[in-house]
């Protein structure tokens, strides 16, 4: 879990929910057109994969020059691929600087820092007028599975892989993103699709929201929920 600033951070309540995603708002959707699996190729264009999966086409035409992705500028690439609205939430406006301190950011924090606030900045300038919306919550499992079986947004989710993972991995965060593409609310699970997963499931896991909570709430991943509009 995070710590220190975020413990002030509010759960999405219900009601928001459904006003800020419109639940319910029709009783005939229609199922988006999707990749059967699109798999990674690289070790960092794991948010690539799971655009490409949700929109069912190569997000490799309109992906950033910067290898880095953030959620932030996930949300602006699903925009770009058609999606009529991203909202973030996330427990941090902006770049948190204790990811400084993480080996897996290292390499390019210096280098995004400044470009990953200016993206934050001028979606709070733009506001409502703004296609990518950023909202400072937590979201509870029982909301995000509201929201994926409405039928009208994707949810994609930033992760650390380990907690995910059965097999060894590294001591320190990997973030890693997954697209929650159904959820059953009697047995409290989520079917994923992991870009990086088995080939043979493809890449689809079922998770407990339990161990799914933990892996998209390890320090690192701010919390990161983009619900994107289909």
């Amino acid at each position: 879990m995070t710590s220190g600033d975020d413990d002030d951070v509010p759960c999405m309540t219900t009601e928001e929910a459904r006003a800020m995603f419109t639940i319910g708002a029709s009783s005939a959707r229609v199922a988006p057109t999707r990749a059967s699996w699109t798999p990674q190729t690289r070790e960092w264009d794991c948010g690539l994969a799971c655009a490409s999966f949700v929109f069912g086409r190569s997000a490799s035409d309109v992906a950033p020059r910067h290898r880095s992705m953030w959620t932030i500028d996930l949300a602006h690439l699903c925009i770009k691929m058609g999606a009529r609205r991203a909202t973030l939430a996330t427990t941090t406006i902006g770049v948190d600087p204790r990811l400084a301190e993480e080996t897996f950011y290292a390499d390019d924090y210096l280098r995004d820092v400044a470009r990953v606030n200016a993206s934050f900045a001028r979606a709070k300038r733009e506001d409502a007028n703004s296609p990518v919306r950023v909202v400072r919550r937590r979201v509870r499992a029982e909301t995000i599975a509201m929201i994926v079986n409405d039928g009208a947004h994707a949810c994609l989710a930033l992760v650390d892989r380990r907690e995910l993972s059965s097999l060894e991995t590294s001591d320190g965060f990997e973030g890693h993103y997954v697209v929650v593409e159904d959820a059953n609310v009697d047995a409290k699970t989520f079917t994923l699709v992991d870009p990086a997963g088995d080939a043979r499931t493809k890449g689809r896991v079922v998770v407990s929201w339990s161990r799914f909570d933990d892996a998209r709430r390890a320090f690192g991943t701010d919390e990161d929920l983009l619900f994107v509009s289909l």
